[in-house]
């Protein structure tokens, strides 16, 4: 009885740890890559913001009638975010709302920043495609 006993143990820790092979686990890394990166972005740490990304990166800006490469590779989105912050030096993101589907996390983000004594805002439709812990891809829809 002891070892049929040890023996379940033993099948049921391992099922647990097998979890995230299936995609069970994925769903909280997905989660937590955001929330660092939104993090990152709202206490303006370039550096940081590149390491949650992969070394080859790509940002979508989708508008409209057309869609534009912001920046490919971690080099030019480091250059292109302390750019950013130099132009809108208070500015902070919320998201929204979130969903998951796969390894992509779809989100509402809202931007907002002043500007002469009024609070300008903008928001956006987020697209973040995930792999190995790394954002991959970004497509924002404005």
């Amino acid at each position: 009885m002891y070892i049929v006993s040890r023996l379940r143990l033993v099948l049921f820790v391992g099922l647990l740890t097998a979890l995230p092979a299936f995609g069970f686990g994925q769903r909280s890394v997905i989660e937590q890559v955001l929330n660092e990166q939104v993090e990152a972005f709202n206490q303006h740490d370039v550096a940081r913001m590149a390491q949650n990304v992969s070394d080859d990166f790509v940002w979508y800006s989708v508008m409209s009638d057309s869609v534009t490469i912001e920046s490919s590779g971690r080099a030019a989105f480091t250059k292109a975010m302390t750019g950013y912050f130099s132009h809108y030096e208070n500015v902070k993101s919320t998201i929204q709302s979130t969903t998951i589907s796969g390894n992509k996390i779809s989100f509402e983000e809202n931007v907002s920043w002043p500007e002469e004594d009024v609070i300008q805002e903008q928001s956006a439709l987020g697209v973040y495609e995930i792999k190995n812990g790394k954002i991959t891809r970004a497509w924002y829809f404005y």
